[in-house]
C-alpha cells in the first residue's frame, strides 16, 4: 500500500498544482504508513507541503516550454508493443525508404523528374525506372520453381551496379537527399561521403577520389578520342562512368579455360556464406537496397524481356 501511495505522489502533486497550487498535508500514522491529503488530519500532526517545481522530482513547465512541446509526440514506454497502424503509410521526406515504396503507385505517366533521371543515369548508368523496379522484375522472371519469390534469388539477379555502397540508401532522388548530397550527386552520381576517403576510392575504383568525382567533366574528351558521336549527350557520356571492382566482379567474365567466373561482394559483406543465410536474413539485406518491394499486387507491372536483359 505504501508503495502505491508513493507512486501516486507525483500525479497528486501535478494535478493539484494545475488547479490552484492547493496545500497538501503529509503525516504518518501509528503503523508507520505515510498519508497525503488535501485535508488536515484531526488526530495527527501533519506537514504542510506546497507543490513547487522542486518537490519530489516534479518539474512544472514554463509557458514557453509548454508551447514548445505542445505538439511533440510522446514516445512509448520501454517494452510496450508497437501501435498498429491501420491506415496506408504517408510518404515523408524524413522516411525516404517508406517514400520510395509508394512513390510511383497510382501515378499515370512519368514518375521521375528530368533532374532525378539525370542523377540516376550518373550513378547507375540507367534510368530511375530500371533501378526502381528491379526487385519486382526479378519476381516476374520466368522460373519453374518458387525461387523467384525467394530473397536469395532476387539479390543474386539484381543489377550488378547495385551493391554494397547502396545498402541503406534509397534511390538518389531530390526529395530523398540533403542539399549537400544532391549537389554531389548532380556533379558525379556519388554521395559526398563516398568520395571522402582516399583509400576507399582506390580500393573500389583504382583511382583517386578527385578523378572519380570529376569523371563527368573528363568524359567528353574520352568520348571524342573514341570517335563516338553525340558526345554532348548524357547517354553517351555515362559509358565512361567509374565502374567499381564490385560491379566488375558481379558482372563476371571468362577465364583462360573458357569457363565463367563471378563474385558477389555484397553477399560476402554480410559475413556469411550463401548456403548459411536464411531467407529471413537475406530479406533484411534485400530491404536495405533501393527499389520497391516485391509485393504480390505488383506482379502486373510491365517488365519487358528487353528491359530485363539490360540488368545483366
Amino acid at each position: 500500500m505504501t508503495r502505491v501511495l508513493v507512486m501516486l505522489i507525483p500525479v497528486v502533486l501535478f494535478t493539484l498544482s494545475a488547479v490552484g497550487r492547493a496545500e497538501i498535508y503529509k503525516w504518518t500514522d501509528a503503523k508507520g504508513t505515510v498519508h497525503y491529503s488535501d485535508a488536515a488530519p484531526a488526530d495527527n500532526d501533519a506537514q504542510v507541503i506546497t507543490p513547487t517545481s522542486a518537490i519530489d522530482g516534479v518539474r512544472l513547465l514554463s509557458d514557453e516550454a509548454k508551447a514548445r512541446y505542445k505538439n511533440h509526440p510522446s514516445e512509448p514506454e520501454p517494452g510496450s508493443p508497437p501501435v498498429a497502424n491501420s491506415t496506408r503509410p504517408v510518404a515523408s521526406a524524413q522516411d525516404p525508404k517508406q517514400t520510395e515504396d509508394i512513390l510511383c503507385d497510382d501515378v499515370n505517366g512519368d514518375c521521375f523528374t528530368e533532374e532525378d533521371t539525370r542523377v540516376c543515369k550518373l550513378r547507375f548508368g540507367k534510368p530511375c525506372e530500371e533501378v526502381y523496379l528491379w526487385k519486382v522484375c526479378a519476381l516476374q522472371k520466368m522460373c519453374t520453381t518458387d525461387r523467384c519469390d525467394n530473397a536469395r534469388f532476387v539479390i543474386d539477379w539484381r543489377p550488378p551496379v547495385v551493391g554494397v555502397r547502396d545498402l541503406g540508401r534509397s534511390l538518389p532522388l531530390r526529395a530523398n537527399v540533403s542539399e549537400k548530397d544532391w549537389n554531389c550527386l548532380q556533379h558525379s552520381g556519388f554521395y559526398c561521403d563516398e568520395l571522402a576517403l582516399e583509400t576507399q576510392c582506390q580500393k573500389d575504383y583504382r583511382e583517386s577520389c578527385g578523378v572519380v568525382g570529376d569523371w563527368l567533366l573528363n568524359a567528353p574528351e574520352k568520348c571524342e578520342k573514341d570517335k563516338n558521336i553525340d558526345c554532348d549527350e548524357l547517354d553517351s557520356l555515362i559509358k565512361y562512368r567509374p565502374v567499381s571492382e564490385e560491379e566488375r566482379l558481379k558482372i563476371g567474365g571468362s577465364n583462360a579455360s573458357g569457363g565463367r567466373f563471378a563474385r558477389d561482394l555484397l553477399m560476402e559483406e554480410v559475413e556469411q556464406k550463401k548456403n548459411e543465410l536464411s531467407d529471413e536474413s537475406l530479406q533484411s539485406v534485400l530491404d536495405k537496397l533501393p527499389g520497391i518491394d516485391r509485393h504480390s499486387f505488383r506482379r502486373d507491372i510491365s517488365c519487358s524481356l528487353k528491359s530485363w536483359r539490360r540488368y545483366r
